[in-house]
């Protein structure tokens, strides 16, 4: 009986353990690609409807580190009003920036609501898709990433 408890206090350490190691990865991902890699975006400015909302846009494995591409990612904007009828904006421009992966310029987020950055890479040959949702509000300090509260 006794090694019976000991067993049971043994695999919920370790199940309690594992689950620790498995949140504390998963805080770094701040955006899933696939189930390999993250998106990591931080504006350069405020997310603004009258403005640029320039971001840089970073990639890296689950653990963190920066993952090279193959090529550049592909980057546009979309909005799926309430009618259901999606809309894009003007091209980005994207280019390499030193220390946080690509600088994502000529972001024109016109409307208020929900927008998503959607993008796609390629790692070692293989394509990846991600979104991230951005809320644009009536003014800039409205605006953050994630969804609009209704």
């Amino acid at each position: 009986m006794l090694k019976m408890k000991l067993l049971i206090l043994i695999m919920a350490f370790f199940a309690t353990s594992l689950t620790n190691i498995v949140h504390a990865k998963s805080k770094k991902c701040e955006y899933a690609v696939g189930e390999l890699y993250c998106a990591h975006i931080s504006f350069t400015g405020k997310i603004s409807r009258k403005q640029d909302s320039s971001f840089l846009l970073k990639i890296t494995d689950r653990q963190g580190k920066i993952t090279p591409l193959d090529r550049p990612p592909k980057v546009w904007l979309w909005m799926v009003m309430k009618s259901g009828h999606g809309h894009g904006s003007d091209d980005v421009k994207i280019s390499p920036h030193k220390t946080s992966g690509y600088l994502i310029e000529n972001v024109w987020l016109l409307m208020m609501g929900t927008w998503q950055i959607k993008g796609e890479i390629a790692v070692a040959g293989k394509k990846y898709s991600f979104y991230v949702p951005v809320c644009v509000g009536k003014s800039a300090k409205d605006g953050h990433l994630g969804k609009c509260k209704l």
